[in-house]
This record gives structure tokens, sequence and C-alpha cells, in this order.
């Protein structure tokens, strides 16, 4: 059952993921920080990261029983080190 959860949530959550990465990407194409190639800043693979990291720290929060604010915020800062450092 867990193996068929992971395989419908990949199925579901990979070209989700994608879609919102190419939308994003177009709406802020000339969005740049700086000069240069390092001005360059992926804000689709920002705003994914930024949704999926709150997504998640909101579910391990209402999941766990425990509904103090800062488990909220030490949850959604442990998911979003989790997921930043998955970059591209």
């Amino acid at each position: 059952m867990t193996v068929l959860a992971i395989i419908i949530g990949a199925a579901i959550g990979a070209p989700l993921r994608y879609s919102v990465d190419r939308w994003v990407h177009h709406r802020t194409a000339g969005l740049t920080i700086g000069s240069g190639r390092w001005g360059m800043v992926p804000w689709g693979l920002f705003a994914v990261n930024v949704a999926g990291s709150a997504i998640a720290g909101l579910v391990l929060v209402t999941t766990s029983g425990v509904g103090m604010p800062i488990l909220c915020i030490a949850a959604f800062m442990a998911v979003w080190n989790l997921l930043s450092a998955t970059g591209r």
C-alpha cells in the first residue's frame, strides 16, 4: 500500500511541480538579481520549494496533534532546508 501511495504521489506531483516551475519561470523571465550569470534566479524552483515546504510543514503539524505555532515554524524550516538542498 505504501509503494502504491508513493507511485500515485509521484505521478501527480512530478508533472504538477514541472508545470508550476515552467509557469513561474515564464512569468519571471526577465527578473534577475545582480548581473551576469550569477544574477539568474530560478524563481520557479524557489516558488515550488516554498509552497511544498509550507504544505509539508502544515501536514506535519496537523497530523502530529500538537497545535503550537512554534512547531509549525520549526516544521516549515526543517522541510525548507531539506527541499532547498535539492536544487537543479
